[in-house]
């Protein structure tokens, strides 16, 4: 569905959301193993869509499991603009 919106303009746009999937190794902490399949469909996402993160200065990790000393955090929600974003809403 991305790839459509990307496809059919090319003014600014922001996309937020829960993925439920991280983009890099450093957005999960704790013992839950990582999709790389799922982790390089989401960069490939991205990056086909001309995406990028948007700049954030908050928490890192937007969930965690609550799970005792074993807990785990994740960044899953996401931010995401393009270069044409960038340039009108600085």
């Amino acid at each position: 569905m991305l790839q459509a919106i990307h496809r059919s303009h090319r003014k600014p746009w922001l996309v937020l959301g829960d993925f439920t999937v991280i983009l890099h190794a450093e957005d999960r902490i704790g013992d839950n193993p990582i999709s790389l399949t799922d982790v390089v469909d989401f960069a490939t996402c991205i990056d086909d869509c001309g995406l990028i993160e948007h700049p954030h200065q908050d928490n890192q990790y937007t969930w965690s499991d609550k799970g005792g000393e074993a807990r785990i955090y994740s960044k899953i929600d996401w931010a995401l603009i393009n270069d044409e974003w960038l340039t009108t809403m600085p």
